[in-house]
């Protein structure tokens, strides 16, 4: 009976950790002037959590420089997903956000803003070997 009892408790408590999958982004593709892809929820995550639970100021738009992006979203189909610009040069990135909890269905951003010193410590880690892209013009940059 004791068996049976701690074999009902294991079952439950495999259960309950299966079903308690993390959620969130789990997907970037972090680009220069070539890409790649970063998976996993602890290799995506700081790429958002360095820099958004920051206080900040909105900056305004920086003249052309080097840039990379990351395009961050989830391959488990949920909502949403970032498009961040980051100028190392000028410590600034420009975020767009579309449909990220709570807005679900509205785009936030384009905004810039200071890169916190975390974040770019996390940034540079994330693009070390690639080369960034090419200054632009009006930073028409899309996914």
């Amino acid at each position: 009976m004791k068996r049976l009892v701690a074999l009902g408790i294991l079952g439950t408590a495999l259960a309950v950790t299966g079903a308690a999958a993390p959620k969130g982004p789990d997907r970037a593709r972090v680009c220069g002037t070539k890409c790649r892809t970063v998976t996993g929820d602890r290799q995506v995550y700081p790429l958002l959590d360095s820099w958004s639970s920051k206080p900040f100021v909105q900056a305004d738009v920086p003249r052309p420089a080097p840039y990379f992006t990351f395009s961050i979203d989830s391959t488990r189909g949920e909502s949403g997903r970032w498009l961040l610009v980051w100028v190392p040069s000028k410590q600034l990135m420009r975020v767009t956000q579309t449909a990220v909890p709570p807005y679900q269905t509205a785009t936030v951003g384009p905004y810039w803003r200071r890169v916190p010193r975390v974040a770019r410590s996390t940034f540079a880690a994330a693009v070390r070997g690639l080369r960034p892209h090419a200054p632009i013009r009006g930073w028409r940059i899309s996914a």
